[in-house]
C-alpha cells in the first residue's frame, strides 16, 4: 500500500514547555491547530488539514544561515511531487515579522510555501531534534526522526512507494562534561584525550575545563592540525587559507573530506576520519598548549607536522604607477566594505571605505579574493596611512575576480596572478 508523509525539518531546538508530548513512535501526532500562518489562504490551519499529503514542516530562523540555504532546495522538492507533498516553513517568529525578514533579506530565496508563525508546540513536542526532520504518515504516525542528509528526492520517493529507504534515525547531540569519571574532576592536573567520532552516539567530546586551561576541538585531523599550528604565524587564520596546508600522504582522504561528498556518504566518512581533542592543563602552567597538541597528533596519527617555506598560487595586491588615488580626504570615517551574505539585512549599492587604514582593504580583498580565486592574497603595495575608496555593490559581490581587478585599476591598485613562497603548514606520513 502506497502512503504519503508528513515531515518536520527543524533547524534550531527549543525546550518549552506544552500539553503535548512528544509521541513514541508508531504513535499517532496530536492534532494541532495553528491560529498564525503566513503565505496561506486560510484564517488557520492543522494537522490534520494536512493528512493525504507528503508534508514537510521545517522548522527555521532567521539565524540559520543553513536553514535560509535550503529554502531553494525545499521549494524544488515542492514543485517535483506537487500534490503529493506539502511542505510547511514553521517558525517561532510571528507572521508580520516573517514578512518583513523576507521583504528585507533579498538574498533569501523565498519559497512558495505555507508558512506556520508564532509556533512553540511543535518545536516543544520534538525539542530533541537539532537540524534534522520529523517524518509523519498521512494517518498522522509518527515514523521517526532524521538528519537533514536524509532529505533526498529518493529517500521522499521510497517512502511513498512504501519501499526501504536509506533514512537514519537522528540522535540528540549531547557534548560530554569529562571523558573521566565525574568523582575526579576536579582532582586531574593534567590530561589528553583523542576520542573517535560516531554521529550514532550524539556525543560531542569535552570542550572547555572549569578553572583549567584547555584547547580542544573536533575535525578532521588536517583541520586538527590547523588549529595546533594556528599560532605559528602571528594570524591564526593563515593555514585555513586556501593552498596553506600541503599533505605529503599517500591517501589524502583520510585527512579531508574528498571534494564533492556529501549526504550520508559525508556522514560515512566524518564516522571514519573526524577526532575529538582535549588537552587540560593547571591555570599558571608555563606550556604552551598548541605544541602539546602538535606532539600528540604526531604521536597518535603517526605523522610530522611542520612549517615549511613553500611556493603557493596566490594573488598579489601591488600599485600600478606612483599616482596616489587612495589617499583620505579626512572626512568622518565610514565602513561599509564588506560582501553581502545570506542573512544581511540590508544590500549597499555602493561599498566605501572612508578615512580607515588601508589594512582594512587589504583584509577584505583576502575574504573577497579566496570567495572569487579560492586562492591567497599577498600585499605588496607597502601602502601607509588611511585612505578612501568606493566600489559598487556588485563589484564586491560578484566573486569575479577580473571585475574585482577592474574595480581596483580606478585606485592605481592591481591583482597579479604568481606563485609566492611562503610559510605552509606540511603534513607528512613518518616513515620507518
Amino acid at each position: 500500500m502506497k502512503y504519503k508523509i508528513i515531515l518536520f525539518f527543524f533547524c534550531l531546538p527549543m525546550l518549552a514547555s506544552s500539553q503535548h508530548q512528544k509521541p513514541k513512535k508508531g504513535e499517532k501526532v496530536p492534532d494541532i491547530i495553528f491560529g498564525e500562518t503566513f503565505n496561506n489562504p486560510k484564517a488557520t490551519t492543522r494537522l490534520s488539514d494536512l493528512q493525504g499529503k507528503l508534508v514537510i514542516l521545517d522548522f527555521w530562523g532567521f539565524t540559520c544561515a543553513s536553514c535560509l540555504e535550503a529554502f531553494p532546495k525545499l521549494d524544488n522538492l515542492q514543485k517535483e511531487f506537487g500534490e503529493k507533498i506539502k511542505i510547511v516553513a514553521v517558525s517561532r517568529e510571528n507572521s508580520e515579522s516573517v514578512a518583513k525578514f523576507f521583504k528585507t533579506h533579498v538574498k533569501v530565496h523565498f519559497p512558495n510555501l505555507l508558512f506556520i508563525t508564532g509556533d512553540t508546540t511543535l518545536r516543544s513536542m520534538f525539542s530533541g531534534i537539532n537540524g534534522g526532520y520529523v517524518w509523519i504518515d498521512s494517518k498522522g504516525t509518527f515514523l521517526f526522526e532524521a538528519d537533514p542528509y536524509n532529505l533526498t528526492a529518493e529517500n521522499i520517493r521510497a517512502i511513498l512507494e512504501d519501499r526501504p529507504s536509506s533514512i537514519q534515525e537522528s540522535v540528540r547531540r549531547v557534548s560530554m562534561k569529562t571523558a573521566f569519571d565525574e568523582r575526579i574532576r576536579g582532582q586531574i592536573a593534567y590530561s589528553s584525550i583523542i576520542t573517535r567520532h560516531n554521529h550514532k552516539t550524539g556525543v560531542r567530546p569535552p570542550g572547555s575545563e572549569p578553572g583549567m586551561q584547555t584547547l580542544a576541538d573536533l575535525g578532521s585531523i588536517q583541520y586538527l592540525y590547523q588549529r595546533a599550528f594556528e599560532q605559528t604565524t602571528g594570524n591564526v587564520r593563515d593555514f585555513f587559507e586556501p593552498g596553506r596546508v600541503i599533505l605529503e600522504v599517500k591517501d589524502t582522504s583520510h585527512y579531508t573530506p574528498p571534494p564533492g561528498l556529501k549526504g550520508l556518504a559525508h556522514i560515512e566518512w566524518t564516522d571514519q576520519h573526524l577526532y575529538g581533542y582535549q588537552l587540560v592543563l593547571p591555570e599558571g602552567s608555563k606550556h604552551d598548549l598548541h605544541k602539546l597538541m602538535q606532539q600528540d597528533l604526531d604521536r597518535f596519527f603517526g605523522l610530522k607536522g611542520s612549517v615549511e617555506k613553500r611556493y603557493v598560487s596566490s594573488y598579489v595586491l601591488i600599485r600600478k604607477g606612483r599616482k596616489d588615488m587612495l589617499q583620505t580626504r579626512g572626512d568622518t570615517a565610514k565602513d561599509s566594505f564588506i560582501p553581502t551574505y545570506i542573512k544581511s539585512s540590508k544590500i549597499e549599492p555602493l561599498r566605501v571605505l572612508v578615512n580607515q587604514p588601508f589594512s582594512v582593504l587589504a583584509d577584505r580583498l583576502k575574504t573577497l579574493v579566496i570567495l572569487a580565486a579560492k586562492k591567497p592574497l599577498v600585499n605588496k603595495t607597502g601602502y601607509k596611512g588611511n585612505i578612501d575608496i568606493t566600489m559598487t555593490g556588485e563589484e564586491v559581490d560578484s566573486e569575479n575576480i577580473q571585475l574585482l581587478k577592474k574595480a581596483l585599476n580606478r585606485y592605481g591598485l592591481d591583482l597579479v596572478e604568481k606563485k609566492v613562497k611562503m610559510d605552509v603548514l606540511v603534513i607528512k606520513e613518518k616513515t620507518e
